[in-house]
């Protein structure tokens, strides 16, 4: 008798401690596949499909505008193009020095030079999800949010 309900506490202890070890589980990664962009969804498993309130997509997944800092320049190219020069000077009508004139010169180029890029711009990243893309997604500690991690491959 004494070994069956020695048994039957150690069965007890060993389902408090798995139920236990399930409860504080942080998290669990899951592959998925995007199905859908507008609205979201991504498809975990042939039954299981989450929709965009579940999902949480950081702002490296979407297409997203920054500005960059840049001291750059073009290669050196020896290409025919154009660049336009304007300057405005004054000129003298009828003894008035007060008029002014913008011109505008296109100057033929055939000279091997490059260009300066420099000073902070705005460039736009686009990364946003696709339909077939691969992503690793994270279960968030509750099971009701997954956060898209990134893209596979």
């Amino acid at each position: 008798m004494k070994t069956n309900q020695s048994d039957a506490l150690t069965d007890l202890i060993k389902e408090i401690a798995v139920k236990a070890i399930n409860a504080n589980k942080p998290t669990s990664i899951y592959y998925g596949t995007v199905i859908s962009i507008s609205p979201l969804k991504v498809q975990i498993s042939s039954n299981l499909i989450l929709t965009e309130e579940f999902l949480i997509v950081p702002m490296s997944l979407t297409d997203y505008t920054v500005q960059v800092s840049m001291n750059w320049s073009t290669e050196n190219a020896n290409i025919d193009h154009t660049h336009n020069v304007e300057y405005t000077d004054k000129y003298t009508v009828s003894g008035d020095t007060d008029n002014k004139t913008t011109v505008t010169k296109q100057m033929n180029s055939n000279k091997t030079h490059s260009h300066a890029l420099t000073g902070v711009k705005e460039i736009t990243i686009y990364n946003s999800l696709k339909i077939g893309d691969k992503v690793i997604l994270t279960q968030v500690q509750g099971g009701q949010e997954f956060i898209i991690n990134d893209k596979v491959g």
